[in-house]
């Protein structure tokens, strides 16, 4: 806390009294043994030795007492071996300088303690002891854009204590209260020095781990749920032997999963609730999946999500770039007004879109030089490889076209089919503008890539001849909402496979 400006305003009026008698004792005992301005140096230098005690506190009350202190023994030598009323004034003058300047560092150092313990209180939860929920709100705007400019990783994890309002209602809260310190505890001594934990929520915490990606983040995830597992609460156990305080945790991660702070922490929520859909005491990573209801049966979807991961260990730039592809595609169709059902087969198309990459040669895939003729050749075959991959275990043919038809071009010059206009089905021409813009987003090792305005021009540029004019024109106003809300312009830094232009292929 600051000091008041009538405090200020006080203590100024002190020093300055102080200095003035002084100033007048000196001279009514100095008579003419010395001139006006050594004395005029003298007030200015004990009015900043106060300033400085006030400003540093005991350090400058330190400084103060010892400059005062031997300027005072100094004259007071000088006026035994030769008396002189004016070393005599001096010395006293030092001298009571000196109680002065310990007052008012005293003074300082119980401004900077309060400063302190309200900051504390600003920023810590009083319980835990662990950053909160207002803190949260400000570091994670920081902390992103550090992230971002530094092209680094940030995961989160989103923590739930399972059936915690059971355990207040029948344990009482100040159990409740032992088990949040506890696990809080837990999760400190799990992470690393320079991760960070805040109590979000009454019995929910987030933990920010910079430069950490998804896979690093599930192992964190494992270890926390372990730990909590294993800690027994003395009262409980007392009660029922074999109970267990379990917690659920929601992950998600930039730039893998999602380019701004935002979707950060609605995707963890997301992923959190799936956690404990699926029986708690455990983790869930926000991949879209769950959101889709068309995958069933189970084992469809259980097939699904291998393929995906298969996908992941061979070319870990296509599975991120299809679930940013799927997001992108789902909000066109949104805007678009496409219903609940067409949007869900939206958004597996674009999950599924480049899974048939899993047939394409390894060496071709993470190739860092332009791709020649007969590799190009290759690549462009993934969209017929995917689609014969989906058809094995999804039979809408919406999303079958969609996957196999999001290369075509509005003027007919794409592939497979060579496609025009209103020929290609109304999925694929959204594929084409999430795929697309995506691919101009990310870097390539041979070339940076576009802020979020260039992509936007190049998409302009090629609307009716690359894309179809309605659906580009939607998009575009749907990137430039997004950008005006996240304050986001996010490049993907990922070195994936080559593109013979800026487009995807």
């Amino acid at each position: 806390m600051k000091p008041s400006k009538s405090f200020e305003l006080t203590l100024s009026k002190i020093s300055y009294t102080f200095v003035i008698i002084a100033l007048t004792f000196t001279l009514a005992l100095l008579r003419y043994e010395i001139t006006f301005m050594v004395i005029i140096l003298g007030a200015i230098l004990n009015v900043v030795a106060i300033i400085f005690s006030f400003q540093h506190g005991y350090f400058g009350g330190a400084f103060s007492f010892l400059a005062h202190t031997s300027g005072g023994i100094a004259n007071l030598v000088m006026f035994i071996d030769m008396p002189n009323f004016f070393f005599l004034s001096v010395a006293i003058f030092s001298f009571s300088n000196v109680l002065v300047c310990i007052f008012i560092a005293h003074l300082s150092e119980l401004r900077s303690k309060r400063e302190a313990e309200l900051i504390r209180i600003n920023r810590i939860d009083s319980l835990t002891n662990v950053y909160n929920h207002r803190h949260f709100q400000k570091l994670i705007q920081e902390v992103f854009h550090i992230c971002e400019n530094q092209s680094e990783d940030l995961s989160l994890i989103l923590l739930d204590i399972d059936n915690f309002k059971m355990i207040n209602d029948y344990f009482g809260h100040a159990i409740g209260d032992e088990i949040l310190v506890e696990i809080s505890t837990i999760i400190k001594k799990t992470i690393r020095e320079d991760d960070m934990v805040f109590r979000y929520g009454g019995d929910e915490f987030i933990v920010l781990l910079p430069g950490i990606d998804i896979k690093n983040c599930e192992v964190v995830s494992a270890r926390i749920l372990s730990k909590i597992a294993a800690y027994k609460n003395q009262f409980i156990t007392k009660i029922i032997p074999n109970y267990e305080v379990t917690a659920s945790i929601g992950i998600s991660s930039y730039p893998i999963l999602c380019d701004n702070y935002n979707n950060l922490v609605h995707q963890a929520d997301m992923a959190l609730y799936d956690s404990k859909y699926a029986g708690r005491n455990n983790y869930a990573i926000y991949d879209n999946i769950t959101d889709s209801f068309l995958l069933k049966p189970k084992e469809y979807n259980n097939y699904f999500k291998s393929l995906l991961i298969l996908i992941d260990s061979k070319d870990h730039y296509t599975y991120g770039h299809s679930i940013r592809v799927s997001q992108y595609a789902y909000e066109l169709g949104v805007i678009a007004g496409f219903d609940k059902l067409e949007l869900s087969e939206i958004k597996a198309a674009g999950l599924l879109h480049d899974i048939g990459k899993i047939e394409i040669p390894e060496e071709i895939l993470s190739k860092n030089d332009q791709l020649t003729h007969e590799e190009y050749t290759i690549i462009k075959e993934h969209s017929i490889k995917s689609t014969t991959i989906v058809k094995s275990f999804i039979s809408q043919k919406s999303i079958i076209e969609a996957i196999e038809y999001h290369h075509e071009r509005y003027d007919g010059t794409g592939y497979p089919s060579r496609l025009k206009g209103d020929e290609i089905p109304q999925y694929a021409k959204i594929l084409a503008l999430a795929d697309s813009y995506d691919a101009m987003r990310s870097n390539r090792v041979y070339s940076k890539g576009l802020s979020i305005s260039e992509a936007i021009k190049e998409i302009e540029a090629h609307s009716g001849s690359q894309f179809d004019q309605v659906y580009a024109d939607l998009f575009v106003k749907m990137i430039q909402s997004n950008n005006k809300t996240s304050h986001s312009n996010f490049i993907y830094n990922q070195n994936d496979q080559n593109y013979n232009t800026v487009f995807a292929i």
